[in-house]
């Protein structure tokens, strides 16, 4: 997946999205230098328009947020949104030899997201096998839950028992239940790897 097709997914289609998940296309444009990776960006990011046709700013480098605070900023989106979550570990391995793991982390307690930040980071170690992503998760030390948090929602008792029968193991393990298992992780993220 390149940046432009990630643009495609940006979600700002989605109103409540906040204007930080918006940065991350732009974050994906540019390699860990500020320079753009293809001849498509030169100086600055072209203006991109939003599946509903909204416009989007145009960004220098130097204008798009660290990946650690666009990243750590994406949790709360995540909870919301499925299609926030599974686009999170593509976004992660995309970034990866830029992240700063200690910054991410400290970013992820200053905001209060050290359990999504945990889940979302052990989830980018399994889908693409790296290490680093699960020591990372580990340095996280969050309480156990007496109930699990809730991911996307569920506005019926039927949505309640499917996200029981469907979360993953890796979500349980960090607190969360969710009506979306292991297969459509391990598809975008495949799907972005092409």
């Amino acid at each position: 997946m390149n940046g432009g097709e990630l643009a495609e997914m940006r979600l700002s289609d989605h109103a409540e999205c906040g204007v930080i998940w918006l940065h991350v296309p732009d974050l994906l444009l540019f390699d860990h230098t500020g320079r753009p990776r293809s001849a498509r960006s030169e100086s600055r990011t072209s203006a991109v328009s939003s599946p509903t046709g909204r416009s989007l700013p145009e960004l220098a480098p130097s204008e798009v947020p660290p990946a650690e605070t666009v990243l750590t900023e994406a949790m709360s989106l995540a909870r919301q949104s499925a299609t926030v979550a599974r686009a999170l570990p593509p976004t992660f391995w995309k970034v990866r030899r830029r992240l700063d793991f200690g910054r991410l982390l400290a970013e992820g307690r200053r905001r209060g997201r050290e359990r999504e930040l945990g889940f979302f980071l052990d989830l980018t170690s399994k889908l693409s096998g790296d290490p680093a992503f699960g020591a990372a998760a580990r340095k996280l030390r969050v309480r156990p839950r007496r109930r699990p948090g809730q991911f996307f929602q569920p506005t019926t008792a039927r949505e309640r028992r499917l996200a029981e029968l469907r979360t993953p193991d890796i979500a349980r393990k960090w607190g969360f239940r969710m009506n979306m298992d292991m297969d459509s992780f391990e598809s975008m993220f495949a799907k972005a790897e092409r």
